[in-house]
Parts: C-alpha cells; sequence; structure tokens
C-alpha cells in the first residue's frame, strides 16, 4: 500500500490513467483516476493542513440533511504559508489542469462529442480548488485568498471507512477494531490540524457537469486529551486488589435504623429543640411531642398566679392591724 501513496507535495501527472466511463446507479457517470503503475485509484498524502471540521451536507431547498458528510480542508494564506503548504496547492493546481486536458482529449468518450475549445472544458468542470466570494452574495470569487479542497467522509451501508490515527500513529478510530462506539467524526474537529491520505473516487459526470472528487481515507489528527469519565486511572498496589478480591461481600440486609440511623435522628431533635426554645421563627411547624409545648404554657400560668395570690395576703394583714 504504502508503494502506491503519492507525496501531494510532488504529484507525477504522468501517472495518470483513466477508466472508461460506467453509468451509475445514482444517475451520471464515473470515470475512474489511476496510477497507471498500480491500476489502483490515485491515492495522496497532504502535509500539516487546517480542517473546517466535518460537515453534514444540505438538500437544495429543503435544508434537510443529506447524511452524507464532508471535510474542508483550508490552504494557509501567505503570512502563515509554509513550503510544503505551497507546494501542496501547486501540485493540486497542475492535477487539475491535467485532468481538464485528458478530459478535452478524450472529450469523444467521456462527452459523446469531440471538444477542442479549453473554455469550454473549464465551464463543464465544477472547481476542485474553491476560493471565498469576494463578498456576501457575489458570485465573483478572489483569488487572491487561499482555497479550499473538499474530501468526502465516506460511508457505506452504515459503516464508516475512514481511519483516525494520532500523531503517533495509534489508532484511535479503526472500524470493527478500534473505538467501534465511536465515528471519525469525532476526531475532525472544526480548526483542528490533520494530515490526510486522500483517494481520488473519480470524475463524476452529473447533469452535464464534471467534479474531481476526494475521499478520506485515513487521517492523523492530535491525541485528544484524556477524560476521567468511563475510564479509570486508578493504579492499586498489587497487595490491597488481592486484598479487596479476598473480603467478603458486604452484607445486603443491614438494618437502616441502625448507630448511625439512630444518631442522626438524636442530632436532628437537639436541632428542633434548640430553634423552638429561642423566640426565632420556624420554617415550618414540624410535628412534635405532647411534652414539647408544654414547657411553654407552664411559664406563663406560674407567673399570673403568682401574682393574684400576693396581693389577697397583704389585703388580709392589713385588716387584722386596724382591728386590734
Amino acid at each position: 500500500m504504502t508503494d502506491s501513496i503519492i507525496d501531494g507535495t510532488n504529484i507525477d501527472t504522468s501517472v495518470f490513467s483513466y477508466s472508461a466511463p460506467k453509468a451509475h446507479a445514482s444517475g451520471g457517470k464515473v470515470v475512474n483516476l489511476y496510477n497507471k503503475y498500480i491500476k489502483e485509484s490515485l491515492t495522496i498524502s497532504t502535509p500539516l493542513m487546517l480542517t473546517w471540521g466535518a460537515q453534514e451536507g444540505k438538500e437544495q431547498g429543503t435544508g434537510k440533511p443529506t447524511g452524507k458528510w464532508t471535510m474542508a480542508l483550508q490552504f494557509p494564506s501567505k503570512e502563515y504559508s509554509s513550503p510544503d503548504a505551497e507546494a501542496f496547492l501547486k501540485s493540486m493546481r497542475a492535477l487539475e489542469a491535467k485532468v481538464k486536458a485528458d478530459a478535452m482529449a478524450n472529450s469523444k468518450e467521456w462527452f459523446g462529442k469531440e471538444i477542442k475549445s479549453a473554455e469550454v472544458i473549464d465551464e463543464k468542470f465544477n472547481v476542485m480548488l474553491r476560493h471565498p466570494k469576494k463578498e456576501k452574495g457575489s458570485v465573483e470569487v478572489d483569488e487572491n485568498k487561499a482555497p479550499t479542497l473538499t474530501v468526502k467522509i465516506p460511508q457505506w451501508s452504515g459503516v464508516w471507512k475512514p481511519e483516525i490515527y494520532d500523531e503517533d500513529g495509534e489508532p484511535l478510530y479503526v472500524n470493527g477494531k478500534v473505538n467501534t462506539h465511536l465515528t471519525p467524526l469525532e476526531y475532525l474537529k472544526p480548526k483542528s490540524h490533520v494530515i490526510c491520505l486522500l483517494q481520488c473516487g473519480g470524475l463524476w459526470f452529473v447533469n452535464g457537469k464534471i467534479s474531481i472528487t476526494w475521499n478520506l481515507k485515513q487521517a492523523m489528527v492530535q491525541k485528544p486529551k484524556q477524560v476521567v469519565e468511563g475510564t479509570c486511572f486508578l493504579k492499586p498496589k498489587a497487595s490491597d486488589k488481592e486484598k479487596m478480591k479476598a473480603m467478603p461481600p458486604p452484607e445486603d440486609d443491614v438494618d437502616p435504623d441502625g448507630v448511625h440511623g439512630a444518631t442522626i435522628v438524636a442530632d436532628s431533635d437537639d436541632e428542633q429543640e434548640h430553634e423552638f426554645i429561642h423566640p426565632v421563627p420556624t420554617p415550618s411547624p414540624a410535628p412534635t411531642p405532647d411534652p414539647t409545648p408544654a414547657p411553654v404554657a407552664e411559664p406563663v400560668v406560674e407567673e399570673t398566679i403568682t401574682i393574684e395570690e400576693v396581693k389577697p395576703k397583704k389585703k388580709v394583714i392589713a385588716k387584722k392591724k386596724v382591728a386590734e
């Protein structure tokens, strides 16, 4: 496989060969682009690229999701460019020009008629390297700004085809083998950087237009930060593990009203009494035993009785003194 991979910064367009046009089940037809020395679809590697992340396509008019995913690779602007990024862009422009020239040479077979005008061929090709518009709502592109290359993230019959690796080459997602509960989309985040292995999906002829398509075969991404959820990071001593294994299983029939429960109830009772004695409003009239309200009523009754008894005694003594 490694022998069939072409360095994207140095693409030799002389190795290109094409299949005969084939009708496709979804409509239109496809011409496969091969590396003629190995008779396999052209496969290239990219340098480190910024990506805008995985994006789901939407139907024109309705805006409904299509279930088909793509990823845009952003070429850097001049101030942030690198020799590898510049070489990759130059190679992709050369590839696009070569395919257009070959399309004109094979126009009779591909289009059913001979085309000798480069302008006509240009009109038939959808742009592979997309530059942003000069302004919002405009159809005119600004070729002074860096373009993007859109690649498909293939999924066939519910099976994701791309493989994802970290910068050390360790697999993060391989369908059916590594992290099968995830998808490649988990690792293709917006504004992240990737190194990709791209395989040409062929030249697609639909509604009189041609598109050069690319499928993501592999991507290398930055190793995700470890998270605690779902992963045990405890490293117990072997002796502790053996002790834990040898321990009897915990009892299921534990009395819920045991010592700890009693202590908690006692503490709660003390807190309720403390709040009741002080002249502050309680949050709710919690039910209490009958003796609890008695201490409050008794002091009031005693004070009233004492005052009434003292006054009659003083009156009786005064009358006796007058009689003598």
